[in-house]
């Protein structure tokens, strides 16, 4: 008679081996990414190396879906040593061509409303830093140069608005000079 191991009925089935290897390949892949990403930034390592390796990162990455589309769990698991190795290269390229880590600087102030916004250089920055102190609003200076593009579109809009209500109302009217509607300055109360 066979001895029975305390707290296991049964031995796990081929299946359930294959789903804990296929697991174990995703969560090996997950923690290096993560930290990956927390130092470099979301995508933005393999950005920073050469095209070349790039693609092998690419092609690399592929593989790793493809084991894990086929629910190969002996495959996912080496795709997924071979993944990990290949940050660890892309690190090392990245490095030897003078790239740094992410800083999480970043210029703190005060919003009329009392939250505290964060300004970064690039959005890589902003996103640690949103990650690090997630009470803050944080924006990287190119989405602020694109809510300033939107806010400039809008008053120009606005205007042209304005000018089109004059010119229907006042038949024949020439446009001489465009001002702001807060500049105008006049004793007309409207």
């Amino acid at each position: 008679m066979s001895k029975r191991i305390r707290g296991i009925d049964r031995l796990p089935t081929r299946a359930e081996q294959n789903d804990s290897r296929i697991n174990e390949a995703v969560h090996m892949h997950d923690r290096v990414v993560s930290d990956v990403e927390k130092r470099w930034g979301v995508d933005r390592l393999q950005e920073l190396v050469s095209e070349n390796t790039r693609r092998k990162f690419h092609l690399q990455r592929q593989k790793l879906w493809d084991a894990l589309t086929k629910n190969d769990g002996r495959d996912a698991i080496h795709q997924a040593e071979v993944m990990c190795r290949a940050y660890q290269v892309l690190e090392r390229e990245a490095i030897g061509l003078g790239c740094k880590e992410l800083t999480g600087d970043y210029i703190e102030g005060l919003m009329p409303d009392g939250r505290v916004i964060a300004i970064t250089t690039d959005k890589f920055e902003a996103g640690k830093v949103a990650r690090d102190n997630r009470n803050m609003v944080v924006y990287s200076i190119e989405e602020i140069g694109r809510i300033l593009s939107v806010k400039e579109a809008m008053a120009k809009a606005k205007i042209n608005e304005a000018v089109a209500r004059v010119k229907g109302i006042f038949a024949g009217a020439e446009v001489v000079s465009v001002k702001p509607l807060e500049d105008i300055d006049d004793e007309i109360p409207f």
